[in-house]
């Protein structure tokens, strides 16, 4: 139990250490990414901060 739990912090830790890198280390342009929603609507992500996203799927 102990093992497992000490794993899902592990990779917790890295998860989070990776999503706060130092983005300006290549001269690239800013990506912008774009969703759909599940009415056909779409999102707009901008690729300048960090963005933390939440997919909710349903089975029927």
């Amino acid at each position: 139990m102990l093992r497992s739990m000490g794993r899902m912090l592990l990779i917790l830790a890295v998860v989070v250490l990776t999503a706060c890198g130092n983005s300006n280390a290549t001269d690239e342009p800013k990506k912008v990414f774009q969703l759909k929603t599940h009415e056909n609507q779409e999102v707009t992500i901008p690729g300048d901060k960090p963005v933390l996203l939440f997919f909710f799927t349903t089975y029927t």
